[in-house]
């Protein structure tokens, strides 16, 4: 989900990231269970997750420093 953020002096984006994992009832033994094929590919998914937001903070970082430059340029010009 993202929602627009607004600042004192800029604006942007705020980014909520995040997944539920909901266990179900078993059937023969009545307790909550994750299913088979969600175990498996458990591992992926979290590693798969925190790849994309290791990614997103990368681009973030990127913006963020192409700003200041371009703010120090802009302060340098006569």
């Amino acid at each position: 989900m993202v929602v627009p953020m607004r600042t004192n002096s800029d604006t942007g984006t705020r980014l909520f990231f995040g997944s539920a994992v909901i266990p179900v009832d078993n059937a023969k033994t009545g307790k909550l269970t994750l299913g088979p094929g969600f175990r498996a590919l458990l591992v992926f998914h979290k590693v798969y997750s925190k790849a994309l937001l290791s990614a997103a903070k990368s681009r973030l970082n990127a913006q963020r420093a192409n700003m200041r430059s371009d703010n120090v340029a802009d302060e340098r010009s006569p």
